[in-house]
């Protein structure tokens, strides 16, 4: 036997609760998902800049006639 027609649009209207309840948790954890990523990426550009900050200086106090003192940045021999 079929569900009355009162029961149906309950089990409807309920859906649609449940439906919309689940939606905007997981809106929630989008937006939450996206503050860490934005989080994460301001501390790996940080790391690097911090990390530039370092070659820089090592580059500016290399003793004269070295590979870093030239202005490739890279020692010559780098390589595989």
């Amino acid at each position: 036997m079929e569900a009355s027609l009162n029961t149906q649009l309950a089990n409807a209207v309920l859906a649609v609760v449940v439906a919309n309840d689940r939606l905007d948790h997981f809106r929630e954890v989008t937006s939450q998902a996206r503050r860490d990523e934005t989080t994460a990426l301001n501390n790996a550009n940080q790391a690097q800049k911090h990390f530039d900050e370092l070659v820089a200086m090592v580059k500016k106090l290399a003793p004269r006639e070295t590979d870093w003192k030239r202005h490739g940045g890279t020692p010559v021999n780098a390589g595989p």
